[in-house]
């Protein structure tokens, strides 16, 4: 069997990527400048894109799996002495500190303490995109100061050497996990492989049934009017019967499998902390698994409800049933490039 070559390691600062791996521990420079990166803002996703195309080609870096190590000037960070982690209310009032729109949070335990570290999700997925599409692959996403003291300065190859030497423990403390990297279409990919004969033998059925009211439709024999015989009637009032109201239908309740394979992003833009948290937990409730929260700039109006095409066919209306708990007045529309399955963006009510 061919062993799996140990994956590389690229360290994320403000100016740049530094990468290094098991066979050339002296880190190499991808430099950034401000035509498509300011302040952690991805400002040009394209020529971010061909900066790391064209560093790949020159250092001749074949595709592999990836670590990225996140220097401290990249994410947010906030300490909770005490044994005890913070509750979500107030890990939640943190995240809304944050000056992005999109974020992914983690509570790591340090000593007899913990740390809350915020990253800005839109800047990780445009380096992920990046280097996916040069046929890389993330395999963790971890702060700089979980490898220890002293580990947060210059990356250098004795940082490489050390990253190597805690691998298994560093990938386990991932700010992102490999479920939150399934896309959507390899989920419904492997849902219709499992079930392809079933949904073969559903739609041969279903073309036998129309075939069938075809043909008793058109072999079914005319009707004829029977000629009219006159009579005497007798009218008698009749009491007026009415028509009892049709129920509307129930929603039906997606799989709980299929719930918590959706990701679902929560934006409190209401300007009121604690909102995010609030619907968070009504979704883990209702078995969704995959929720990151943040914040965004104060809206006001009706709550919004983005939703992928195929997410929105499933659990569309499982979802707004959800919401509309919360917040009776929302609306709904469906986008392709959704960055979420679902995405809540929860505004300041109309005065």
């Amino acid at each position: 069997m061919k062993k799996t070559a140990p994956p590389m390691i690229v360290d994320v600062a403000r100016d740049g990527l530094r990468l290094c791996s098991s066979t050339s521990l002296e880190p190499i420079l991808c430099k950034f400048d401000s035509s498509f990166v300011s302040d952690l803002e991805i400002t040009n996703a394209q020529e971010l894109f061909s900066r790391v195309k064209v560093f790949v080609e020159q250092k001749k870096i074949k595709p592999g799996n990836l670590v990225l190590i996140l220097a401290s000037s990249v994410y947010f960070e906030k300490d909770y002495p005490g044994p005890l982690p913070p509750t979500q209310e107030t890990a939640e009032e943190f995240i809304d500190t944050v000056p992005f729109s999109a974020t992914s949070s983690k509570i790591f335990k340090k000593g007899n303490s913990f740390k809350q570290v915020v990253i800005n999700r839109d800047h990780y997925e445009a380096l992920r995109h990046s280097f996916e599409d040069l046929g890389f692959k993330i395999a963790a996403v971890v702060p700089d100061f979980v490898l220890g003291s002293g580990s947060q300065g210059e990356f250098s190859a004795e940082s490489c050497r050390l990253i190597y030497r805690k691998l298994d423990q560093i990938i386990a403390d991932s700010i992102i996990t490999q479920n939150d990297e399934t896309s959507l279409h390899q989920k419904e990919q492997a849902f219709l492989e499992k079930h392809k004969i079933l949904l073969a033998l559903f739609s041969l059925l279903f073309i036998g049934g129309a075939v069938v009211m075809v043909a008793i439709t058109l072999n079914s024999p005319p009707f004829k009017k029977s000629a009219p015989v006159k009579k005497v009637v007798t009218v008698t009032p009749v009491p007026k019967i009415s028509p009892s109201p049709i129920p509307t239908p129930t929603p039906a309740t997606p799989s709980a499998e299929l719930i918590s394979s959706y990701s679902v992003q929560v934006l409190n833009a209401s300007g009121v902390s604690g909102q995010a948290a609030s619907l968070s937990n009504l979704l883990k409730g209702a078995g969704f698994t995959k929720i990151t929260t943040g914040n965004a700039s104060t809206q006001t109006g009706k709550v919004i409800i983005v939703a992928k095409p195929s997410a929105a066919t499933s659990a569309g209306e499982f979802v707004t049933k959800i919401v509309s708990s919360l917040y009776p007045e929302y609306s709904f529309r469906q986008e392709s490039a959704a960055t979420s399955d679902f995405v809540i963006t929860i505004t300041k009510p109309t005065p």
